[in-house]
């Protein structure tokens, strides 16, 4: 057989190969992450998600206009749920097909920019990475960030590297939709601007480049004048992240980012238990093998624009976090960097040069992310919430009325409509409905009276409304000893009252605790307040 047929034969093979692979990567991501789609329940987020996608379009503009996201994921959410329904599989699905989209533009970028190998490598660790996992299994925008985030940096590599016009008109496009998706990905758009100003040298590239970047910061105009306010207001969204952003410094906080990117443990703001003590050495080997597979492609333009792009959206999250207020959440508002840094640790991997060195650091990898999805899969952390208001729903009659407070109202709303049950759902106070964040402790220190309005109007309606034979179930979050307020008004009016469940139950993922209070009117066989 003549040399060329040989060559030909064998490039053949090789493309197979590839083909062979990449598809058992795709099978393999796809497998992780949908076995848990259904069999843990939406945590408060997740529900709010679904409330907010199922709302008609000028009322949830308006809603989220009083929330800090834009609106652009639950624009995709309305109609998929519309298609597939709202059950828990069906909301989270979406998040599944972002998260694989994301995994295969990874790897279409690792072959484009640097080899065959190296696209092999980190579509395999993204594939594997717990984080990753995690938002592909949650009804939540950050699938969909780090999707478009990867699109933003292939398609600005793609017009600095080629000129191609299309990819200018792509990275204007992805630049607007990250930013109408999280408010945060403004750091990553300014990231990637940094990037290809910094290594653009040819004049009409840079000035048609600026030009497409203003015209979608242009059409950005409106939502960031509303950014600019839900930051003045974000405070209370992100009331509960306070205490742990001051636990740590900023090294700390990057060091934590690092971890949750690198096969280590879950954020200890999640309810969820630290699986592994290697979670230290797993983090600092892989910022060793980031720097060196930096030094190997230093004069790659592709590492170096996502290397650029990676440091400086991280350098900006983190000094606004330090500045004003804490935006930068390791392990969830960091995951449009997680494939970015999955890119530069695969160049570390493949300049090990040995192929078992290679294949260890990729197994070590895999089993570290495997055990800690199996610890995080066999924790009912996130089934906390379903497992409460199943409860709840079991004691329920047709005429009852269940009061939420604070976080507990949108998991509630979800369920209760979900499982058609005939009851009425109100929250306490009523500013609770407009975000499942909000903390009303806060609210109380601003302006106490409105608590005591809200009470007073929640007490009124359900002595207007509920039957003789009607009880009032009151979900009484523990934390918040503001919610006493109603529970103080609601005792006035219904005294009677006794605790469902032999322990205190627990909200899914955050891990507070949830007590659910039955109040009737004077019926003494009931007992009395505990």
């Amino acid at each position: 057989m003549p040399t060329s047929d040989l060559e030909s034969s064998s490039a053949s093979k090789n493309t197979l190969w590839a083909y062979v692979f990449f598809l058992g990567v795709g099978a393999v991501a796809i497998a992780l992450r949908t076995p848990e789609l259904s069999s843990k329940g939406l945590w408060l987020d997740e529900a709010y998600s679904v409330l907010v996608a199922r709302l008609p379009f000028m009322e949830m503009l308006e809603k989220l206009n009083r929330d800090a996201t834009p609106p652009l994921y639950y624009l995709c959410l309305a109609p998929w749920i519309q298609l597939f329904g709202s059950s828990e599989a069906a909301a989270r699905a979406l998040s599944v097909v972002f998260s694989v989209g994301g995994i295969a533009l990874t790897g279409l970028l690792a072959f484009r920019y640097f080899s065959l190998r190296i696209a092999s490598i980190a579509t395999l660790m993204l594939a594997f990475t717990p984080m990753h996992v995690y938002y592909a299994q949650e009804a939540r925008m950050y699938s969909l960030m780090a999707l478009l985030g990867i699109a933003l940096v292939f398609s600005g590599l793609e017009y600095l590297t080629r000129g191609c016009r299309s990819a200018l008109v792509l990275a204007a496009l992805f630049s607007l939709l990250m930013l109408l998706t999280h408010n945060i990905a403004a750091w990553f758009v300014i990231g990637v601007n940094v990037a290809f100003l910094s290594f653009c040298e040819d004049r009409k590239l840079l000035l048609r480049w600026l030009a497409a970047q203003s015209l979608a910061a242009l059409c950005y105009l409106p939502s960031l004048l509303l950014a600019i306010q839900q930051a003045h207001e974000q405070g209370d969204v992100l009331a509960w992240f306070v205490r742990y952003w001051n636990a740590k410094s900023l090294v700390g906080h990057f060091m934590t980012s690092i971890g949750t990117f690198a096969l280590g443990d879950f954020p200890s703001y999640l309810a969820i238990p630290n699986p592994l003590s290697t979670a230290p050495f797993l983090r600092s080997g892989a910022l060793l093998l980031l720097c060196f597979g930096l030094f190997r492609w230093r004069q790659s333009t592709g590492a170096r624009f996502i290397a650029v792009t990676f440091f400086v959206a991280f350098v900006l999250s983190l000094g606004y976090s330090a500045l004003y207020q804490p935006v930068h959440i390791p392990g969830r508002t960091d995951q449009a960097y997680l494939p970015l840094f999955i890119l530069l640790l695969a160049l570390g991997v493949e300049g090990l040069k040995s192929r078992l060195l290679e294949s260890v650091v990729l197994l070590v990898g895999m089993v570290c992310s495997l055990t800690i999805l199996q610890i995080y899969h066999d924790h009912p952390a996130k089934n906390y919430s379903r497992n409460y208001l199943g409860e709840l729903q079991a004691n329920l009659n047709p005429g009852d009325i269940v009061i939420t407070t604070g976080l507990t109202w949108a998991e509630t709303a979800y369920y209760l409509e979900r499982w058609a049950a005939p009851v009425t759902v109100l929250p306490f106070p009523k500013a609770i409905e407009d975000h499942p964040g909000y903390l009303n402790y806060k609210e109380m220190m601003r302006n106490p009276g409105l608590l005591y309005v809200d009470a007073e109007s929640v007490a009124l309606f359900c002595e207007e409304n509920l039957g003789s034979d009607n009880a009032i179930y009151l979900l009484y979050l523990r934390p918040l000893n503001v919610n006493g307020i109603i529970a103080e008004r609601l005792i006035r009016s219904f005294p009677n009252v006794i605790e469902i469940g032999a322990q205190p139950f627990r909200q899914s993922v955050l891990g507070h605790g949830v007590r659910i209070l039955r109040m009737q009117a004077d019926r003494p066989e009931l007992g009395s307040y505990p």
